[in-house]
């Protein structure tokens, strides 16, 4: 009877670990904190404006409130959106580094037209840095 070779171990493939850049984590945690504070001042802003006396304002301030009104509503739409793209991208989906990316423009598109340019240069900081931290993983997102 033959002999048969010893038994070799069975190499298992090794499966990538999926693990974002220690930068890309803070940055998206500042982006995610970020945007949980607007909604948050957004609803304390909202809550104010509720409580001024509208038919004591002339027309113009009337017009006014109502379009800062509209701008902060619009703001926390777009910041629940954003924070609901950090979380796709923190979890390695495309879909998230989209809506990511096109509500990061839409921000600073916003921001630009409120007058905000600190605000706007800090948002273009963190989208730069957080695509170059996605350029690099982009494989593994799914």
């Amino acid at each position: 009877m033959a002999q048969l070779p010893p038994m070799q171990p069975f190499a298992v493939p090794q499966a990538r670990v999926k693990e974002l850049p220690s930068y890309l984590k803070v940055v998206l945690a500042l982006k995610g904190i970020g945007c949980l504070a607007m909604v948050g001042l957004s609803y304390f802003e909202l809550s104010v404006l509720n409580r001024v006396p509208l038919a004591r304002l002339d027309d113009g301030a009337r017009e006014q409130v109502s379009m800062f009104a509209q701008l902060t509503m619009i703001a926390a739409g777009m910041a629940l959106v954003e924070l609901l793209g950090v979380v796709g991208t923190w979890g390695f989906k495309r879909w998230g580094v989209y809506v990511l990316a096109g509500f990061s423009m839409m921000d600073l598109v916003l921001r630009l037209k409120t007058h905000e340019s600190a605000g706007a240069a800090v948002g273009v900081l963190t989208t730069t840095i957080a695509f170059v931290g996605i350029a690099v993983r982009w494989r593994d997102f799914e």
